[in-house]
């Protein structure tokens, strides 16, 4: 079967009927169209749905002849004869779906960090467009403060909805945490000591960095040390404050609509790594794969952000009527995390190299799963720029490991 295969007449209808918040609308006729140019999609195929609909009385879309078309976004899972189906853990989909089916709709807030999810069943996600309220990535990986301050403050709205689900299923099962909850939900993905094929890609990027640190002059030697440490720092706190964390806080997967003000709108997009832990661990990939390393400025401005978290978390908690046990501890906490940011920058920020390879199959799964120095070598040869930066982000790596890891 392909993607577009799992998309059906019954499927369509009811995303339609839940976003007109209608059973009663009725769904003529559908048409998708493939988004992705590329070969296969990463972690899923997406299309653009529009669905000519026949309503009784349309309210907030015009009515021609009776009709009127919506647009959606729907995403499937990778073609069983895609590449990338070779490169996907297979229950990332199947998480992405169960937190959309039976925990997104629990948790209050939603529309503040979340496209509003409209169906979703094993094979298929249908959202709404974001498009059509000029939502888009940005172009460059490096945000500016507005963005960043926007990223942050949508970022506590996912955090304290995830706290207040909490709160309800523990006064009602007693000390019972989300990932009891929901058993297998939010399993780690990323730095997990089994055979995953995130898990083992991201093996393959901390070899990357072991060499490239050989190559700038740095202690290569910290780097297994780091990894080894990561897989620690990502497990849930016994008795302290522990989250839905996004976990893949790039910046594909945050968007912005600019609109007429000069502050940005953003929402939070593809909830395919979560995992249950501490939320300073999402704060911290955040803030520093999103700014400069080892610069003055991206210091204070990391320091100003995390202020700025602690504000909006306490302020939306107190929205919902939660007393804030939590804001405080996620800052003490942010210390511990910011390893996990310097790695995440190092190991996420290099666009253009993954570009380079993204087009041809072979060439992404060698890069992917073997051998990735020496296309950053190659690379970096070709543009002392991009070699000045990556050093700069071995060098925070390092720099942090030492002060974790007390090697100084």
């Amino acid at each position: 079967m392909t993607s577009a295969q799992s998309i059906n007449f019954i499927d369509v209808e009811m995303a339609v009927c839940q976003a007109l918040n209608d059973s009663q609308s009725k769904l003529i006729d559908f048409t998708i169209e493939p988004l992705s140019k590329q070969w296969g999609g990463m972690m899923g195929a997406h299309f653009s749905l529009s669905a000519k609909v026949s309503q009784s009385s349309l309210k907030t879309t015009e009515t021609i002849n009776n009709t009127s078309e919506l647009k959606f976004f729907a995403k499937t899972p990778p073609p069983e004869s895609s590449s990338s189906k070779d490169l996907v853990d297979d229950r990332l989909n199947p998480e992405e779906v169960h937190f959309f089916q039976k925990v997104y709709p629990r948790m209050k807030g939603t529309q503040k960090w979340s496209p509003r999810c409209h169906f979703a069943s094993n094979q298929l996600l249908i959202f709404e467009d974001l498009r059509l309220k000029d939502f888009a990535i940005r172009t460059s990986g490096l945000f500016d403060e507005a963005s960043l301050k926007a990223a942050v403050e949508t970022l506590a709205s996912f955090h304290a909805s995830s706290i207040v689900l909490q709160a309800e299923i523990g006064s009602g099962n007693g000390t019972m945490r989300l990932d009891e909850a929901y058993p297998g939900a939010f399993q780690e993905k990323i730095f997990y000591e089994g055979h995953g094929k995130c898990a083992r890609a991201n093996r393959v990027g901390f070899k990357t960095l072991e060499k490239l640190a050989r190559y700038f002059g740095l202690d290569a030697s910290l780097v297994p040390k780091i990894l080894c440490r990561l897989c620690e720092t990502v497990r849930p706190r016994e008795g302290q404050c522990n989250v839905i964390c996004h976990g893949d806080l790039w910046r594909s997967n945050i968007m912005f609509a600019d609109g007429s003000s000069n502050f940005p709108s953003c929402l939070l997009v593809d909830y395919q790594m979560l995992r249950y832990a501490s939320p300073a661990l999402d704060l911290a990939m955040l803030l520093y794969v999103h700014t400069e390393p080892n610069l003055p400025s991206s210091v204070s401005l990391r320091n100003a952000m995390l202020v700025h978290y602690e504000k909006c978390l306490h302020d939306v908690l107190a929205g919902f009527g939660v007393e804030d046990f939590f804001s405080e501890d996620v800052v003490k906490d942010f210390d511990r995390c910011r390893l996990l940011g310097a790695a995440q920058a190092s190991t996420r920020w290099p666009p253009v190299v993954f570009n380079s390879v993204m087009k041809d199959p072979v060439a992404f799964e060698r890069w992917y799963f073997h051998e990735r120095f020496e296309v950053y070598r190659e690379y970096m040869e070709l543009n002392p720029d991009y070699e000045s930066m990556m050093k700069e982000y071995l060098i925070q790596l390092i720099d942090e490991g030492k002060r974790v890891l007390e090697i100084i």
